[in-house]
């Protein structure tokens, strides 16, 4: 029997909504009786009493014989209390009874129509559940049993509504616990409860907490337990402000689910004495009048208890002084407190300023608990003036210099008055002395004249100017003083006056400048003027030091330009030293300085006005026209033009017109037959004219251009004769026929060609050439696309259509045909033009340099018996330097001659060498070819523009790559993740290998001198070039900038730099002339390295002409020497004795230029043998020096790490000079902002600092005497954790700041104006590191500027290594003074503890920072999924023919014969322990000593040699031999190690029996090769091979 349930929605409080429902389950009946569905559903309103149950009894199929009937009926709406269904026809109906279960008589059932209903509600809370028996039969017609029945058990539940809210027992809770408790967290203190009448779900209550300490709180102080309402208290509770609360308020909610309920509960705290008192004000200061009496009130000091004044004494506080001051004469306290109240007065009577000006007192607040708190008064004594002024000396020595300043003071007269309060006179006694009229004495405050005074001092100063050369002030002045403090009316009161007597003698100064007995003169002088010549002698005085003081005279360049007069130094004679010339000078004013002896120097000028009067010494010159045009086949006779003339002489005296003109008589045949020139002297204003007509018809055809000769003398006296030439061509007239012509043009384009090319015009064969205007041009035949015709002119155009091509090659051949017809003449004839056209890459035209031929294009082509023009070029060329061919092309010249050229563009890898091979060897091609050359190259000397040298951009997406010029002097590229690196060979340096030293031999020995080429500085408005230099020849040119001996026309702009008489000489020359100007007095050819500094801004200064243009741009910088003879005007003043020594450092710009092999030049080459550590067979490594003359090298320093607040404070034990300091040191660091060193004096007004700002370095020099100045490498960031050398240092004028190598963006420099005085640095005897600190007025060391955790080393100062502590505290240099939060070393915890990358990558330490990525050696593939091993030998690392080994973590190079280091860059003569690769060393040493077990009492050992290169091999098969036969000893088959060239000499084969241990052979090892530490070789072997 299946058992149906019914739930019922119970719900007595009156509710009549309808979502209750009943759930019916299928019943089983007896035999013949089953229902009809599995589940009945029924919806019962609240509060109603009757449920009808659906059934429908079937006939069992196993009854046959009865008859069927069928009850079917659906759970309908609710009516009333009763569940109605509907009965279908049924032949017998069916009787429903209850049978059991229902003691209560809850239930009643329908007999007819089954309906089971309530009769009385149900309550949930009374019962849940009820069961009822329920029997069913059915009747026959007759109303008798019809046989079939069965019964069921009913189930009905009571399906519980919510319909009691929840209740607090209390509206308030409260729960008292103590401040600070923190025992047991977390702990319950309170538990709240709330009822509710519901039973089930509906009887369930969540609790909720919300109030202090819980509301937008980070951490709680409360929780509370959802179900059961137990108060947590999670942390312990502060009481007392200003953060606590004694009562926390809390609200606790209780929740059904739809009913809530709210209670409060107040969570009160028990005070403890937590809080020390404290006060508000902790310092307060108060000014009491000396001389105050006792009892005196001081101030009040009140402090603050936060703790509870109600709960005990924790909050009641007493007072006393814990630091007093005691009276010395009574020994009494000076100061008494009142415990309750604060309150503070004086104890004794009359506090005395003088003796003490200020007193702290410390007062204590002490509460109940006995916790304290501290506060400070600081009582400071006002000033009584009560102590008369005294003079510190009874009499003063004064001596001032002369001066005419009145305003000024010339003296301090101490005084001793330690009141402050002083109202200070000053008076000159009457009739106290002589001078006493003359000077008056004014009150000075402290600090106001010196800020040496301390208080008030009587500055004495003069009424009338002091005047040395006045005899009655050169005699001393004696005169008495008198101060008083009491103002005015204080000269009255005795003892308040004091005086003193004043001695006063005046010095004399250099304040006359020097003085001519005539400061004008004026002469005449004829232009042919003799020299030298007497032309005045100026005489000056100088009334400093009684007339005898020396005075030298010169002359003021900027008004001499020519050099053309000189005046005697000592006598004030001036010459004409060179010849006048009045046409280009009609007048001169020269000024001559006569300068006296003092310091600073006065300076007196003398003015010589010099007239140049005329001699007639220039010829007459073709006015106009120099070029005349007549038309060809013109009538007889006809005038072609009238020719004036002009004479630059003065024609006031007659050194002119009228001229006289004729044809010259020796004028060729040709032109006395077309010409005639006859004189109109009444021409041109009576001047003369030439007048020039034709004889007969000109034919052009027979000749174009006609020099005619004229004869042209001037009027004289003497007269000049001179012979000008007057161009006449002749312009074509269409007079002749047209005949069929044919061209070929080559057309080189560089590709892609995006652009037209012009290929001329097409050409015919006809004798007149200017009628192009009578002609037209068509096609003939096929119209070619590729190319354009102008009709009207013939003009050729090649469209852009060529792909682009890398190489030059030829890309087309256009064979075109076109008809030409002549119009005047009639006829038409057919042309043919054959276009050839090439293509060259960027990188081909990038580099080219041109050649200028002065010749025809025709003539530089054309083919004879020697070969061309051309093919001789190019084979003179090629005997000097790789170049090729590129284009050829004409080109006409500027002139108004326009001549026709030709130029020749040649292309190289090496394009500077290419051009300065070129340039030198000009007069050499010239000379061979029989062409004159034109020029070499293009830019800012030439027609074009400028032409960039290729290979220095590459374009590869943004990522820097390896290219054919990326390192120089033989460097070799390798590919880093952090992008091209270059694996520079001994003896250069920097990024790019670079040389940067260059050995000059001279002509010593009867060679031909010395020289070098470098590419000369970019034009522009500033050029700043420095080198060093390093000889013992007194006479040397160092560095040249100008013509060469052979350049004629206007004087190039020069300026070279020299060593005359041991002295450095500039010499430079505009327009202007020569100028020799001594850099240094000293004597520098003394081997040892000396720096010049020149620099060119593009400004006037008193050395430099107007005139003078800079260092020459068009060409190449000449050092060490020339490489031709020095020009004749320079032969005076530029020595023409080669260079033999050395020049390092050469820096145009900032940029170190590489003096590497790619330089052209004679006698020199890289490095300087003298004194160089290579030269003694000594290398000190990559950061090392040599030292002893290259005979040992210095030891390395010990770094040390500065910590944060750390710092390093040093005293030298000598002196920086004053006009050269230098400061140098390594250092590593992430920190962006902060001080690294400063050199400073004592007294802090001289220093030298450099630090890091953003991530820059910044160098600041401040001297005493100006204001500071900074000096940043503003592109380079230095704060990437890794080592950085850096050189600071002034000299004189110039402030410098190198980083590392020094090159480009790594440089900077600052150069003041020549004139202004140079910044002395006086007694920099202090060195701080890593931070600054100063004294506060607390006596605690405060720190600024600090740097936090870096790494510092090797500190010199003007080359002298400083001790670094805590690794050196002392050497003979200086001394660590002090020093704090300092550790030796360099060691930084590693950052990737606890950093976790992706699977395919590793943490990779960068010091202090990290990143992930593929370790050294490897590289991402794939799609940066994995780390893949790189093969860096393909980049061939190793230099000198080195054998490359790739390996795991990068690469090993094994050396050839001669050659070592880690990349094989040093030379093999260097005393230096052998550094053999790990990877090698291993079986190396293997290979080198192998034992072979034999027996167990006796052992054979091979010993054999192995080559470098036969290593490799060997190390292959020695490990597939020692896994295939570990530890058995060496296998039988390792003889065939010799067929390798390993040598091997008696080696057996192994017997079968126990070897020696391989362990004992490695120990032997490690003793024979001293290996120790981690390096020790162990067994088994634990390397991996490579390959």
């Amino acid at each position: 029997m299946i058992v149906r349930e019914v739930y019922v929605a119970d719900n007595d409080d009156g509710d009549d909504s309808d979502d209750s429902k009943d759930e019916m389950t299928q019943l089983v009946w007896g035999e013949g009786v089953q229902l009809a569905q599995a589940r009945y559903t029924a919806q019962v309103e609240r509060r109603k009493c009757g449920i009808h149950l659906g059934i429908k009894p079937q006939c069992s199929p196993n009854l046959a014989t009865a008859r069927c009937c069928q009850l079917q009926g659906n759970i309908g709406s609710l009516h009333g209390t009763a569940l109605h269904e509907r009965l279908l026809a049924c032949d017998h109906p069916a009787v429903y009874v209850i049978k059991d279960e229902d003691e209560d008589g809850l239930f009643t059932l329908d007999s007819a129509s089954g309906v089971l209903s309530f009769t009385k509600p149900l309550d949930y809370e009374q019962k849940s559940q009820y069961e009822l028996i329920v029997g069913v039969r059915t009747m026959d017609g007759d109303g008798r049993d019809g046989g079939g029945g069965g019964e069921a058990r009913v189930v009905v539940r009571v399906v519980d509504v919510n319909e009691y809210p929840p209740i607090f027992p209390s509206t308030l809770h409260q729960t008292q616990i103590t401040e600070e408790d923190d025992s047991k967290l977390p702990k319950p203190i309170l538990k709240v409860r709330a009822m509710d009448e519901d039973g089930g779900e509906c009887g369930l209550i969540t609790y909720y907490l919300s109030g202090d300490g819980v509301d937008n709180a980070p951490k709680p102080a409360f929780s509370l337990h959802p179900t059961n309402g137990h108060l947590y208290m999670l942390k312990a509770l502060d009481r007392d402000p200003p953060k606590g609360q004694g009562r926390w308020r809390l609200q606790v909610v209780a929740s059904d689910g739809e009913f809530n309920a709210t209670t409060a509960v107040h969570v009160n705290l028990k005070d403890i004495n937590d809080n020390a008192p404290f006060f508000p004000n902790a310092t307060i200061d108060v000014t009491l009048q000396e001389n105050t009496p006792e009892g005196w009130s001081v101030a009040t000091m009140k402090a603050t208890d936060h703790d509870d004044p109600r709960e005990g004494s924790n909050a009641r506080l007493v007072y006393s002084l814990e630091k007093n001051v005691i009276h010395e004469a009574t020994g009494k306290p000076l100061f008494t407190i009142d415990s309750h109240s604060g309150h503070i007065t004086t104890a004794v009577c009359c506090l005395d300023r003088e003796k003490t000006e200020k007193y702290t007192l410390k007062v204590v607040a002490t509460d109940g608990g006995g916790l304290k708190g501290t506060g400070t008064v600081v009582v400071r004594v006002g000033d009584m003036n009560d102590v008369p002024p005294r003079f510190t000396q009874e009499a003063y020595q004064i001596r001032v210099p002369e001066s005419d300043d009145t305003s000024r003071f010339l003296a301090l007269l101490t005084l001793q008055d330690p009141d402050t309060k002083n109202n200070m006179v000053f008076r000159v006694m009457p009739d106290s002395g002589r001078g006493w009229r003359m000077f008056t004495v004014e009150a000075v405050e402290e600090g106001g004249f010196g800020g040496e005074a301390r208080g008030v001092s009587g500055g004495v100063r003069a009424l009338v100017p002091l005047d040395y050369e006045d005899p009655q002030h050169r005699q001393e002045f004696r005169f008495r003083v008198e101060v008083t403090d009491k103002g005015e009316e204080g000269w009255h009161d005795p003892t308040r006056v004091d005086s003193a007597w004043v001695t006063l003698r005046i010095s004399d100064v250099n304040d006359n400048a020097p003085t001519f007995t005539s400061a004008h003169a004026h002469i005449t002088l004829a232009e042919d003027s003799l020299t030298p010549t007497l032309l005045v002698t100026f005489t000056a005085h100088d009334a400093d030091e009684d007339g005898t003081g020396v005075i030298r005279y010169m002359v003021d360049p900027s008004s001499d330009p020519y050099q053309l007069f000189d005046v005697s130094e000592g006598g004030g004679e001036v010459q004409l030293v060179r010849g006048l010339d009045r046409e280009a000078a009609p007048t001169h004013t020269l000024l001559v300085w006569a300068v006296d002896d003092g310091t600073p120097p006065n300076t007196a000028t003398a003015t010589l006005q010099v007239k140049v009067r005329d001699v007639n010494d220039n010829p007459p010159f073709l006015k106009s026209p120099g070029e005349v045009k007549v038309r060809e086949n013109g009538p007889e006779g006809e005038l072609v033009c009238r020719v004036t003339f002009g004479d630059p002489d003065d024609w006031t005296m007659g050194h002119g017109p009228p001229f006289f003109v004729i044809m010259d008589p020796r004028a060729p045949l040709y032109i006395r037959r077309a010409f005639t020139v006859t004189l109109d002297p009444s021409g041109d204003d009576g001047r003369g004219v030439g007048v020039v007509r034709t004889v007969g018809g000109l034919d052009r055809e027979r000749s174009k251009l006609f020099p005619l000769p004229l004869l042209v003398r001037d009027a004289g006296p003497p007269s000049r004769t001179t012979t000008l030439t007057l161009t006449v061509q002749v312009e074509d007239a269409n007079d002749n026929p047209m005949y069929p012509g044919s061209k070929v043009v080559i057309a080189v384009l560089v590709q892609p060609q995006d652009v037209p090319v012009p290929l001329g015009r097409v050409h015919v064969r006809d004798e007149d050439e200017e009628d192009v205007q009578d002609k037209t041009y068509t096609w003939q035949g096929a119209r070619n696309k590729q190319v354009a015709l102008n009709t009207s002119t013939g003009a050729l155009t090649l469209l852009p259509h060529t792909p682009p091509t890398a190489r030059p090659v030829l890309l087309d051949r256009l064979e075109l045909c076109f008809s030409v017809r002549d119009g005047r003449q009639g006829g038409e004839v057919t042309a043919r033009v054959t276009v050839e056209v090439r293509g060259v890459s960027v990188s081909d035209v990038t580099p080219a340099i041109p050649v200028t031929l002065l010749a025809h294009p025709t003539h530089v082509l054309h083919h004879h018996h020697q070969g061309s023009v051309l093919e001789r070029l190019l084979s003179e060329v090629g005997a000097m330097t790789k170049a090729r061919l590129l284009s050829v092309e004409r080109t006409e010249g500027k002139e108004l001659r326009k001549v026709v050229s030709t130029r020749v563009w040649l292309t190289s890898e090496a394009p500077l060498h290419l051009y300065h091979t070129l340039l030198h060897h000009a007069h050499q091609l010239g000379a061979a070819l029989g062409v004159e050359l034109g020029g070499v190259g293009v830019g800012a000397c030439g027609e074009g523009g400028g032409v960039e040298e290729g290979y220095s951009v590459v374009d590869a997406g943004g990522v820097a790559v390896c290219t054919p010029h990326t390192c120089l002097n033989g460097g070799r590229c390798l590919h880093t993740h952090s992008g091209p690196r270059c694996l520079c060979p001994h003896g250069t340096s920097g990024p790019r290998c670079k040389v940067l030293t260059r050995h000059f031999r001279g002509s010593k020995g009867g060679s031909e001198g010395t020289w070098a080429w470098i590419e000369p500085p970019p034009p522009g408005p500033r050029t700043h070039l420095t080198f060093d230099f390093r000889t013992d020849s007194p006479d040397a040119t160092l560095l040249y900038s100008g013509p060469d001996h052979m350049e004629s026309g206007a004087r190039k702009s020069v300026v070279a730099v020299g060593l005359v008489g041991g002295r450095a000489t500039l010499i430079f020359e505009g327009e202007a002339g020569p100028v020799a100007v001594q850099l240094s007095t000293s004597y520098l050819a003394d081997l040892t390295w000396h720096t010049v500094h020149l620099v060119w801004d593009g400004k006037v200064t008193t050395q430099l002409p107007a005139a003078y243009q800079g260092l020459n741009p068009c060409r190449p910088l000449q050092v060490g020497g020339l490489a031709h003879p020095v020009p004749s005007h320079l032969t005076r003043v530029l020595p023409a004795t080669p260079l033999s020594g050395c020049l390092r450092n050469l820096r145009i710009n900032g940029e170190l230029v590489d003096m590497g092999d790619g330089l052209v030049g004679v006698g020199s080459r890289m490095g300087c043998a003298v004194g160089q550590c290579v030269g003694r067979g000594t290398y000190c490594g990559e950061h090392g020096s040599c030292e002893g003359g290259g005979e040992a090298c210095s030891t390395p320093s010990t770094p040390s790490t500065l910590h944060p607040h750390g710092f390093i404070r040093l005293t030298l034990s000598f002196t920086p000079l004053a006009y050269s300091t230098t400061l140098h040191l390594r250092f590593r660091t992430r920190r962006e902002s902060g001080h690294l060193a400063s050199l400073s004096s004592d007294h802090g007004g001289d220093a030298l600092t450099l630090r890091m700002v953003y991530g820059r370095l910044c160098l600041t020099l401040a001297c005493h005497s100006h204001p500071p100045a900074s000096l940043c490498l503003t592109r380079t960031p230095l704060a990437d954790g890794k080592w950085h050398s850096v050189t600071a240092g002034s000299y004189e004028w110039t402030t410098w700041l190198s980083v590392d190598e020094g090159d480009g963006d790594l440089y900077n420099a600052s150069i003041r104006q020549a004139g202004s005085n140079p910044q002395p640095l006086h007694k920099l005897t202090t060195v701080h590191i890593g931070g600054s600190t100063h004294q506060g007025k607390d006596d605690h060391q405060y720190f600024e500027d600090n740097f936090i955790t870096g790494c510092i080393d090797d500190v010199r100062v003007g080359g002298r290594s400083v001790p670094l502590p805590p690794a050196t505290n002392s050497t003979v240099w200086g001394q660590a003074s002090m020093f704090r939060g300092v550790r030796e070393g360099c060691v930084a915890p590693s950052p990737c503890h606890n950093v976790s990358c992706p699977p395919h990558l590793t943490c990779v330490d960068t010091w202090n920072a990290y990143h992930c990525g593929c370790e050294e050696g490897q590289v991402l593939a794939g799609e940066g999924d994995r780390c893949e091993d790189r093969d860096e030998c393909v980049w061939r690392p190793c230099l000198h023919s080195g054998t490359c080994i790739n390996t795991h973590t990068g690469f090993q190079c094994v050396c050839a014969s001669g050659y070592m280091g880690e990349y094989c860059q040093l030379p093999h003569t260097l005393h230096t322990p052998p550094r053999v690769p790990a990877a090698v060393l291993v079986p190396a040493l293997l290979c080198s000593t192998i034992l072979i077990g034999n027996n167990s009492s006796s052992y054979k050992i091979a010993v054999f040699t192995c080559g470098l290169r036969q290593i490799i091999p060997i190390i292959r098969l020695f490990w597939k031999q020692m896994v295939e036969h570990q530890g058995n000893g060496l296998p039988g088959h390792c003889r065939g190690i010799s067929g390798h060239g390993a040598g091997l000499r008696g080696m057996e084969k192994a017997s079968t029996h126990s070897p020696m241990p391989f362990t004992t052979t490695l120990q032997y090892i490690n003793r024979a090769f001293k290996i120790s530490g981690s390096a020790r070789l162990k067994w088994p072997v634990s390397w991996s091979p490579p390959g």
